[in-house]
């Protein structure tokens, strides 16, 4: 899994790093979420958003993508 926040969005690499730390940390935190005896998959995850949303918004988020890629 691969996270990434572009520069083009936030100039400060202090709040691109900060923004990847959050995504990485609810990974972690969720990532059982995922079938481990589905199919290998190579996922790359891009903040799209153009304000800083804090670790909870980012943790429902990332949730529901687990979900998303779970149910394929």
């Amino acid at each position: 899994m691969g996270f990434s926040v572009p520069k083009r969005r936030f100039k400060k690499a202090v709040d691109r790093n900060s923004l990847k730390r959050k995504m990485r940390e609810a990974y972690r935190r969720h990532k059982h979420l995922l079938r481990s005896d589905g199919p290998k998959m190579d996922s790359m995850i891009i903040y799209q958003k153009s304000e800083i949303l804090d670790y909870k918004e980012i943790e429902e988020i990332i949730i529901l993508i687990l979900k998303r890629l779970a149910s394929q």
